[in-house]
């Protein structure tokens, strides 16, 4: 979605019930995706050098600037991903989203089950555009004007309470659900919840849609967690309006298996030097698995 949205997030909200919350999130609980049908075997995925792994203490390239909207002239850390119909690339979807008015925006989702799309809770509800969107096309793998998988309209939306009536940051989460199946090649992200311990400096991903090549074509950047707090993650990751609901996604213990651990939703102000999405905690991993088990 447009820039405009990040004024709105200048902090992060405690729960009202944080004991409860925080005793829920030492508990990790991760929800298995599926990798997909489809099999390339004639070249290596180029993209796979931007993937990182593990941890580190020091940010892998420091800036001086951070925000959705502060990407440095000249200093964009991005990198375009070419192979989109590779994995995990093609589990990461191009949004064209139109409002009940009509007007029409951009955002970034990925593929957390057989119908089920998850994206930010500001990409399906919105109280700029008057509430609930009217449609959503989803494109996944998008490269440019090539649509590998084809595309698909959806107009059935979740989210969470906590966003659509009281526009808690915390919970900027939200479904688009299908009524078909998606292409079975496609598979579907792991997601899952980590104690604070497991993510501190952890290496994350983010790949999405920006404005700045229209939410046609994927950009990727990756680097480590800054902050951890109960509900929120903050990074030293390029992003910028439109990746609004891309996943950020690590490889635990040194796995080959990316697992979700949060969504990308905001720049998190200058104070704060960092870029920042909504934790998967316990709560909102079973509200996933929810989502997903809809038919």
């Amino acid at each position: 979605m447009g820039d405009e949205m990040s004024s709105r997030y200048d902090r992060d909200i405690c729960s009202d019930s944080p004991k409860l919350e925080v005793a829920a999130i030492q508990r990790m609980k991760v929800s298995e995706g599926e990798v997909g049908e489809l099999l390339i075997s004639e070249h290596v995925c180029s993209s796979d050098k931007l993937i990182v792994r593990g941890r580190q203490d020091a940010a892998l390239v420091s800036k001086t600037a951070f925000g959705q909207s502060l990407l440095v002239p000249g200093h964009d850390r991005r990198s375009r991903v070419l192979d989109t119909s590779f994995d995990p690339w093609r589990k990461i979807c191009a949004l064209e989203i139109t409002s009940k008015d009509g007007d029409s925006c951009i955002g970034t989702g990925w593929i957390a089950g057989p119908r089920l799309i998850i994206t930010a809770g500001h990409c399906v509800f919105n109280d700029v555009y008057n509430g609930w969107m009217k449609s959503i096309d989803i494109i996944p793998g998008r490269d440019g004007e090539s649509e590998p998988f084809g595309r698909y309209r959806s107009e059935s939306f979740c989210s969470m309470e906590r966003w659509t009536a009281a526009g808690d940051e915390n919970y900027d989460i939200g479904a688009i659900i299908l009524s078909e199946d998606l292409d079975s090649r496609l598979g579907w992200f792991s997601f899952g919840s980590y104690p604070e311990s497991h993510l501190t400096a952890q290496m994350v991903n983010i790949s999405g849609y920006p404005i700045c090549v229209v939410g046609e074509e994927q950009m990727h950047h990756s680097n480590r967690i800054c902050a951890v707090t109960d509900h929120k993650l903050y990074y030293d990751v390029d992003t910028e309006g439109g990746q609004s609901g891309s996943p950020i996604w690590l490889y635990p213990n040194g796995s080959n298996t990316p697992v979700v651990v949060g969504v990308h939703s905001n720049g998190a102000g200058r104070s704060l030097n960092a870029n920042s999405g909504v934790r998967i905690t316990s709560l909102l991993a079973d509200k996933i698995a929810e989502w997903r088990s809809r038919q």
